[in-house]
């Protein structure tokens, strides 16, 4: 298979709006938004956020390390929904595109990896998502419901573990409302050149099922871009005909977020939450400069299948000099792709294997073997559970220190799994076909080389 460049190349122009917003007030009085989630309106005024990139409740401004926050309002007012998009707005992020969804490797500062341990900590309010290099790339929550996004660059190792070296992303869900119901439905409409309609379906609720005592936010998200890249036959070199497929890059994600917060008494507050997102595309953006710009002409199809599940319970107790919180989370993933392996497998059949024992055949192995398209389905399963207990001290306007400081303990337990199935459909009868006998036959002529394509076609 020839690799060319996939580059996202996607021109929106957006025109969708909310389609409707619906806010039913229960008797208690409206809770007033805090600054961080609301922005100034006031003219000159600067909008202010709040931020808990060190394990506490802090001023942008005053946090003493390099952090960019982006707001709920940012990310909307920018349309900013996955990794492509928060690179081009936060400075020192970047990335390493593997051409399909799941496949990204992210980047702060320079410092990444494409083998081993992740340079960059990814984290679902206080759970680790972060993922190992081996196989595919980070994981990547859809932004349907957020509160905002912070990045904090530089080595995080001291608060935030592992695979912090180059910095933390942190993904920090809105909080649900406990004095008042309300709901939301909300449509978002653009389009992509030389593609078609996008489109993005949210819906928020937030029920305050005890008022001041026990409310639940939930919400649920579906979106589909149309793909830009187009299929042609694989013998058609020029791509001069019709395209079996267009937009065969299309992706389609779902999903839905669900927080309870329940305040037990005036020192404790409990909150489960759980996160489900699955993310299918129909195959990779990459695309060959021999057959036309963003078109390709591919054997098989590289699907992509990318499902999130992420489950926690958070407690927060005062302890009257300092808070305990305890986080207790669970993240798994599972990511089932196909790749097209024709030319490391079939193509390296014919001309590596065939060919130098049979010389005479070379020309028939090229139209008859080479060409045999050889699916490469790849599964890998993530799983961690993780316990986290901290403790940290009040801000210092309510001490009357002149510091702070923070400590705890964290056990996480991580696993994954991979599976590698390489196969050249009809292989065996072709070869019959050819040589008049089977591939596993012991008339080949240097029994080494039987041996050594047996194993070959059995990886």
């Amino acid at each position: 298979m020839r690799h060319g460049c996939g580059q996202r190349c996607k021109v929106r122009a957006v025109f969708g709006a909310t389609v409707l917003s619906i806010v039913l007030v229960r008797g208690a009085p409206a809770q007033t938004a805090s600054p961080a989630a609301t922005p100034q309106h006031s003219k000159g005024a600067l909008e202010e956020i709040v931020v808990t990139s060190q394990k506490r409740a802090e001023k942008l401004q005053k946090v003493p390390i390099s952090v960019t926050a982006l707001s709920s309002a940012q990310l909307q007012k920018e349309h900013i929904r996955d990794y492509d998009d928060l690179s081009r707005a936060v400075p020192g992020l970047s990335f390493g595109a593997g051409g399909g969804q799941g496949l990204t490797n992210i980047e702060i500062r320079g410092v990444s990896s494409t083998s081993g341990s992740a340079t960059v900590g990814l984290y679902l309010d206080d759970v680790s998502i972060t993922t190992k290099n081996f196989y595919d790339g980070a994981a990547q929550p859809k932004l349907f419901d957020i509160d905002r996004i912070e990045v904090l660059r530089g080595p995080q190792g001291t608060l935030y573990g592992a695979s912090s070296l180059g910095g933390t992303i942190r993904f920090v869900t809105p909080q649900p409302d406990m004095t008042q119901s309300f709901g939301s439905l909300s449509q978002d409409v653009s389009g992509t050149y030389r593609g078609g309609l996008n489109y993005i379906d949210t819906a928020i609720a937030n029920i305050s099922l005890v008022p001041d005592k026990l409310a639940l936010r939930a919400s649920v998200g579906y979106s589909r871009d149309s793909g830009w890249i187009n299929q042609y036959p694989a013998l058609d070199a020029n791509s001069s005909g019709s395209p079996l497929r267009n937009g065969v890059n299309h992706e389609e994600a779902f999903s839905t977020h669900e927080t309870l917060k329940w305040i037990v008494n005036d020192d404790l507050v409990v909150t489960p939450s759980l996160f489900y997102q699955k993310d299918s595309t129909g195959d990779n953006s990459a695309f060959y400069p021999s057959s036309g710009l963003y078109n390709q002409d591919k054997e098989v199809v590289e699907y992509g299948h990318d499902q999130l599940f992420v489950p926690s319970i958070t407690a927060v107790d005062n302890l009257g000099f300092a808070d305990l919180t305890s986080v207790t989370g669970f993240f798994w993933r599972q990511f089932y792709r196909q790749q097209d392996g024709t030319f490391y497998n079939s193509y390296a059949f014919a001309n590596f294997f065939l060919d130098p024992l049979y010389p005479a055949y070379s020309t028939i192995n090229v139209q008859k073997i080479q060409n045999l398209p050889s699916p490469i389905k790849y599964q890998t399963d993530y799983g961690q559970g993780s316990q986290e207990l901290r403790l940290s001290s009040k801000p210092e306007a309510e001490t009357g220190l002149p510091f702070s400081w923070v400590g705890g303990l964290y056990f996480a337990d991580q696993y994954d799994h991979h599976t590698n199935y390489q196969r050249i459909p009809g292989i065996n009868t072709v070869f019959q076909q050819i040589y008049g006998y089977s591939i596993d036959s012991a008339m080949w002529p240097q029994h080494r080389l039987r041996q050594d394509a047996s194993v070959f076609l059995s990886c």
